[in-house]
Formats: structure tokens, C-alpha cells, sequence
């Protein structure tokens, strides 16, 4: 589940315990085992352990 610290987005287990320390302006919760996210100005997607990709500023432009 998806916490907020300072302004920073985290995520921690069903527990309580820290998974991904908040370090995200941006965060999505997760959907199908990935969860969209933005740090420095570039948006990726995390999976509950690590973060998969993080290349782009804009992940879409138009939409889909």
C-alpha cells in the first residue's frame, strides 16, 4: 500500500512494514504487479521490490 512522508511516496506491505522507501513525488498503487511512478522528473514503473524503468519524461503524450 501506497504511503505518503514529507511529500515523498512510498510503499509498504499489508503488515505496515516498509517495502520502497518514499522517495517518489509521484506514485500510482498497483495494478497487475506494477505500480506507475515519477522521480526527477521522469516517470517508471516499479514492481514491489525494484524499480523496472525509469527513461522518460512523458510516458504519453496524447493518450492512448
Amino acid at each position: 500500500m501506497r504511503f505518503k512522508v514529507n511529500d515523498l511516496h512510498g510503499y509498504k506491505n499489508r503488515e505496515g512494514k516498509e517495502i520502497i522507501p518514499p522517495t517518489y513525488v509521484a506514485a500510482w498503487q498497483f495494478s497487475e504487479g506494477l505500480a506507475l511512478v515519477k522521480r526527477d522528473k521522469k516517470w517508471g514503473y516499479l514492481t514491489k521490490s525494484e524499480v523496472r524503468s525509469q527513461k522518460s519524461e512523458v510516458i504519453f503524450v496524447t493518450g492512448i
